[in-house]
């Protein structure tokens, strides 16, 4: 009650209008120094001479009160009671314009990191090393870039950019122009996407991620930006609510990115407004799909085909179902969300699941290449139904009936899962059981699916579930396996005739009668080893254990020495199974026809091969090196190819 509020700012600008110079007014961006803070005040403080600046720092440890001095409240701080401070107003930087920006940039007086000498310019080899770059070119690229009416592509980042400038003059410099890349500077208000837009009619790709942007809140009395399409929008402190305002101004949208922004629901605006947080949360707690039809749908972005939401905090995929009838959305990013289940409905509508195959094996193009929006208001289509790459790495799942459920998509074929806990219940690391339960993948963790291994990795999980039968102490333990394996019917249906059991599968009968015949192939060198080739009938249940066990015997090589790998027909490389102890051949992935190579490897040859392992992976490193120094110089010269020279 003491303090006494202070209305009365500076302003020099004005809001309405196109800025023809920095705008300093109560909201802008500013910089001191390389602190980025918002103004919250600008006029005279008691007590001190000349114009100061109230500012609220990006961080909050750079302030020292919440915008009181000497008993007087000149300006609230909305991060916390110790973000602000006053700084003389010769002080602050108000920011540049768009043009004066890229001009600097590309007419070489400052780099995207600041003036760097040449010495600096180095990489470290895998053994510390410094390799000098030498920019081979060097004088003519920075003299073609410097003709700025030929840039189709501009990035420029910490620049402190906060207004458009002149509109005509940044037509007339800048008019190819489709990509802009605005990252970490002064952008304040959606306003300033307008104006920029409207200067650059071309302009189709924006990011304006790390900047503290004020997006309206109501569509109305703002411009549609009709060429927009892609935004990314990464690490800018939004909501999903805030977001959805800007539906309506982005019709042609076609990429949408909105990493790192901490979003936890998205529910419409409405529906928070109206306190249904408890009550969705109730539902998330009943969990399955059905909670999830419930709750409102995202509406709106018919066009929209990829929708990067990764680094955020969803947790509840009740939350990701409201995406789920987006028209024409064929990716989701979803990495790094603490994500701990996944639903799907168990039998979604044949005629729509044949649509969703249908339109995503032979998708309709649109003008720029990517898939054509969808009809929009298809409620009988299966839920994400052109949904063809789902990102989900480093999330929460931490069961194999979660990765089943992934199998009920009808368009899914590029998948990722590294870094979630359910692969850890595997010790290949999960590969080939994601390929096996997951039909139709042909992209698993950025790797791609080729027939072979998906043929290989579906019969080696197909024996894993038999195996699995077997082991199983009763009658009661034995009928759940089944329901735990999705696609056990199927497999056996296709691959019965080749492992010989599909019907004893379905008779129920013991695993210990089904064989396979491996070809033994001694390649040890020492003296007491017998060399040769024996085939064998081995039950598929017998481990590597007792394998090595039996070769001991055939071979005349130490146990302890042993070294086993396993070939299938054709395959160059044999797989290392030695440390598989306790794994049985049948989990192992082991068919008929297949050859365990038998070695015998003394503890100094194992050291030196490990030694020379290690010298070859820092070779492997150096030769990547190598390869990126050549990639360089290649993306060097496909710029100065962009550039039309």
């Amino acid at each position: 009650r003491d303090a006494v509020y202070v209305v009365s700012c500076f302003l020099i600008g004005c809001a309405d209008s196109v800025m023809m110079g920095p705008p300093q007014e109560v909201g802008c961006r500013v910089q001191i120094l390389k602190d980025r803070a918002t103004a919250r005040y600008i006029g005279t403080v008691a007590g001190q001479d000349g114009m100061w600046v109230g500012v609220e720092w990006d961080d909050q440890s750079r302030g020292k009160h919440d915008g009181t001095t000497g008993g007087i409240k000149y300006f609230e701080c909305k991060s916390g009671p110790t973000a602000g401070s006053f700084v003389r107003i010769e002080k602050v930087n108000f920011g540049t314009s768009v043009l004066e920006a890229v001009r600097a940039r590309y007419s070489n007086l400052r780099g995207e990191l600041g003036e760097v000498s040449s010495e600096e310019l180095y990489v470290h080899t895998a053994r510390n090393r410094k390799v000098q770059i030498e920019l081979v070119g060097e004088e003519k690229i920075m003299a073609q870039q410097s003709q700025i009416s030929l840039l189709t592509s501009a990035r420029i980042v910490g620049a402190s950019i906060s207004y458009v400038g002149d509109a005509a003059e940044l037509s007339s410099a800048l008019p190819q122009l489709t990509e802009l890349d605005l990252t970490c500077n002064l952008v304040a208000s959606w306003s300033f996407a307008e104006q920029l837009c409207a200067a650059l009619p071309g302009l189709q790709v924006l990011n304006l991620s790390d900047n503290a942007l004020q997006l309206p809140t109501s569509p109305v009395g703002h411009s549609p930006l009709h060429n927009l399409r892609a935004l990314i929008l990464n690490d800018c402190g939004l909501s999903w609510q805030q977001v959805l305002v800007l539906e309506p101004l982005l019709p042609g949208l076609q990429e949408l990115h909105l990493c790192g922004n901490s979003i936890t629901s998205l529910a419409p605006a409405q529906e928070l407004q109206q306190g249904q947080q408890e009550q969705q949360a109730q539902a998330s707690a009943v969990g399955g799909q059905e909670a999830g039809q419930h709750l409102a749908p995202v509406t709106g972005f018919s066009g929209l085909q990829v929708l990067n939401m990764e680094d955020n905090a969803l947790s509840e995929w009740s939350e990701v179902m409201r995406l789920s009838h987006l028209p024409s959305l064929s990716k989701l990013h979803l990495s790094n969300n603490p994500i701990t289940n996944i639903t799907y409905p168990q039998q979604p509508a044949a005629a729509a699941v044949e649509a969703a195959v249908t339109s995503s094996s032979t998708p309709a193009t649109s003008g720029s290449g990517g898939l054509a929006p969808a009809a929009a208001g298809t409620s009988s289509q299966a839920p994400f139904a052109r949904l063809e790459g789902l990102l989900l790495g480093n999330c929460q799942l931490a069961s194999w009936d979660q990765v089943n459920v992934l199998g009920r998509f009808p368009a899914l074929r590029e998948l990722r899962l590294t870094g979630n806990p359910v692969l850890g219940l595997s010790k290949s690391g999960g590969r080939y059981e994601v390929i096996g339960r997951v039909p139709g993948i042909s992209m698993l963790n950025g790797a791609e699916v080729k027939p072979r291994e998906r043929r290989d990795a579906e019969i080696r999980y197909l024996q894993n579930i038999l195996a699995e039968m077997e082991e199983a102490p009763d009658a009661d333990a034995r009928a759940l396996v089944p329901p735990a394996h999705p696609r056990l019917k199927e497999l056996v249906a296709r691959y019965g005739e080749v492992l010989g059991t599909a019907s004893r599968s379905a008779q129920g009968s013991s695993l210990a009668a089904s064989m396979l015949e491996l070809k033994l192939t001694c390649v040890a060198a020492s003296q007491h080893a017998k060399m040769g080739t024996q085939v064998k009938k081995l039950p598929r249940s017998m481990t590597v254990s007792a394998l090595k066990m039996l070769c001991e015997k055939l071979f005349k090589v130490k146990l302890a020495n042993i070294t086993l790998f396993l070939r299938a027909p054709g395959d160059p490389l044999p797989e290392d199974i030695s440390a598989e102890e306790k794994s049985s051949l049948g989990m192992l992935g082991a068919q008929d026809g297949y050859e365990v190579l038998v070695d015998e490897v003394e503890a100094e040859t194992k050291a030196a091969a490990e030694q020379a392992a290690r010298a070859a992976e820092l070779a492997a490193q150096e030769a990547r090196l190598a390869e990126q120094l050549r990639a360089a110089e290649l993306m060097q010269a496909e710029h100065i190819k962009s550039l039309g020279f």
